[in-house]
């Protein structure tokens, strides 16, 4: 295991554009870590964070983790170039995988912006106070600016209403910090108006059909293998009863790679394990049950836990399963997680967010509180009212251009996936590296064209399984 101050913010990044440097002298973590001058700009970076650098004539462009083209039959390096050098926005559609694209403008002599995967897996957290600073983790941000977590904040993580919410995380954009916030899906971060920029959806939706959902669906899956083969990776995936790791199983064991199933014991029901052993006896996998319940008083595992919960933003609770998984996890493992499956299949979309009024943010406060939380206290509503209001200014929500996509789906994916689903992978990197399996913008688009009653169920993505193997797409869904 790595020592625990390689475990902090492992796979993380710093990029500070200022020539008046920060006083750092604090933050020993950054001992052990790499640093890329460019200009007067630097980027700091943990030693197993990949970072490479591609030239073109007006620019430099730096990619910080996994990414590969994932549609199209453009490599890397012309897609990028097309993306910088042409001002190609839908050259960028066709990547994938866990990864920050840094602009440099040569002519300027200056970073100019900063983006995700589709999904926002890869992190990025900016600051309002210190313009020009991005970060991969919240904490490692407020450490640099020595900011204590937020006294409000900390209160209200700590409120009944909240502790009631089934899926815990912090409203909108916000963080444990104050002024700290982070950069959503579908968004870049200018380093020259110091804030984030909507630059998709750029066209309406187009009316899709399943068939050519299921050949972008296949395209993508088979380019991921290709990628993470190639380096030697072998896949850990969660192995439930669902749908959404499903597609990503069949696909991987369809080119008979052997690979590791993980299922969390968390009171399965004999249906659910019935499946579930159906299923592991059909792989080319090895199969193990995580007991969710188990804790060790050993250092390594505190080490594991401490660093979790630093990673994912000093948010709630110590991370005892990333500390659980890292004994299912060697050198050469990833994980590989069953994200974005709910982008296809509208799991929150109802249709209901065409009654809502996107300015006063009563649909994504609703979906932030779920059903579960039937009367928030005032506290909490307003708490939450005026994170998502406040977000929505730092966006120019009430002046973008949504053409005909519901907003349901895009508040889904931009805020809950993320900010929720990617401070997952945050969590669980000190065991081993985390990637969302179903990261794809292609393949949201098709999905988002689809006739609602083909969109609006579990089925779609046994459609996509069956791709690979109809064995597995035939058994049934808990």
């Amino acid at each position: 295991m790595l020592k625990e101050l390689d475990l902090k913010y492992r796979f993380g990044f710093l990029i500070e554009t200022k020539q008046e440097k920060l006083n750092t002298s604090h933050c020993s973590f950054l001992n052990s870590w790499d640093f890329t001058q460019c200009g007067e700009a630097v980027i700091a970076h943990h030693h197993e964070a990949k970072i490479s650098k591609f030239q073109f004539k007006d620019h430099f462009v730096f990619t910080l983790g996994d990414i590969f083209c994932a549609h199209g039959t453009e490599n890397l390096e012309n897609t990028l170039k097309q993306f910088t050098e042409e001002n190609d926005w839908d050259a960028i559609d066709n990547l994938s995988g866990r990864f920050a694209i840094l602009t440099y403008n040569k002519k300027n002599n200056s970073f100019e912006k900063i983006l995700t995967d589709p999904i926002g897996s890869r992190t990025l957290f900016y600051s309002t106070i210190q313009p020009g600073l991005v970060a991969s983790h919240s904490s490692l941000l407020a450490e640099i600016l020595n900011i204590n977590r937020d006294q409000e904040t900390i209160e209200f993580t700590k409120s009944e209403d909240f502790l009631t919410i089934r899926t815990k995380f912090l409203p909108a954009d916000l963080t444990m910090y104050k002024n700290i916030y982070g950069l959503p899906a579908n968004h870049y971060y200018s380093f020259e108006e110091h804030k984030a920029i909507r630059f998709w959806p750029r066209n309406p939706i187009k009316p899709n059909n399943i068939e050519n959902l299921l050949e972008i669906s296949k395209e993508y899956l088979l380019k991921q293998i290709e990628y993470f083969s190639a380096l030697g990776k072998r896949p850990v995936i969660g192995l439930t009863g669902g749908v959404d790791c499903r597609s990503i199983i069949a696909a991987w064991n369809s080119r008979k790679i052997h690979f590791k199933c993980l299922t969390w014991n968390r009171n399965l029901s004999n249906e659910e394990v019935i499946i579930i052993k159906k299923i592991s006896s059909h792989l080319y996998a090895d199969s193990y049950f995580l007991d969710v319940k188990k804790t060790e008083n050993t250092e390594p595992f505190k080490a594991l836990k401490n660093s979790g919960y630093i990673n994912r933003g000093s948010f709630i609770g110590g991370a005892v399963l990333t500390a659980q998984t890292a004994e299912f996890s060697g050198p050469s493992d990833i994980f590989v997680r069953g994200l974005g499956g709910e982008i296809l299949r509208g799991m929150f979309n109802k249709k209901t967010s065409k009654e809502s009024k996107i300015e006063d943010g009563t649909y994504a406060i609703n979906l932030y509180k779920t059903s579960r939380l039937k009367n928030p206290t005032t506290e909490f509503r307003l708490f939450v009212e005026k994170s998502y209001n406040d977000f929505f200014d730092r966006i120019n929500l009430k002046n973008q251009k949504l053409f005909n996509y519901d907003f349901g789906d895009l508040i889904y994916w931009e805020q809950r996936m993320s900010m929720w689903a990617a401070s997952l992978l945050n969590e669980a990197d000190p065991a081993l590296k985390n990637i969302a399996g179903l990261n794809s913008r292609k393949m949201y688009e098709a999905a988002y064209g689809l006739p609602d009653e083909e969109r609006f169920q579990r089925e779609l993505l046994l459609k996509i399984t069956s791709n690979f193997d109809p064995y597995l797409a035939n058994l049934p869904v808990t």
